[in-house]
């Protein structure tokens, strides 16, 4: 997917093209992530485990966040931390994509 048409200015190059679409699907990446570390951590708030064991939707929601989450997430200041961590990779991203325009 590319990106860098919403960003372009006349003075683009193959090098600019590049950067911008890897430092906005790096961004997606990690805005993902951190949507996947809330559904996980509002789905343990509000889900109690003899619900789970009976409701399907639930079951695959927990699989699906469970395959795509990079890194498990065991309590609550896991996922705290790991949305901080995606949320200053985030920051940063964005710095250097306006470095970089």
């Amino acid at each position: 997917m590319q990106f860098f048409h919403l960003l372009a200015s006349d003075q683009e190059t193959i090098d600019t093209k590049t950067s911008v679409n890897t430092y906005l699907k790096n961004l997606i990446h990690y805005i993902h992530q951190n949507f996947l570390v809330a559904a996980k951590f509002i789905k343990t708030r509000i889900v109690q485990q003899t619900q789970q064991s009976n409701n399907v939707w639930i079951q695959n929601l927990t699989k699906q966040i469970d395959e795509k989450i990079m890194k498990p997430i065991k309590n609550r200041a896991e996922a705290v931390q790991m949305m901080r961590v995606n949320i200053q990779n985030s920051d940063n991203i964005i710095n250097n994509i306006i470095k970089a325009n």
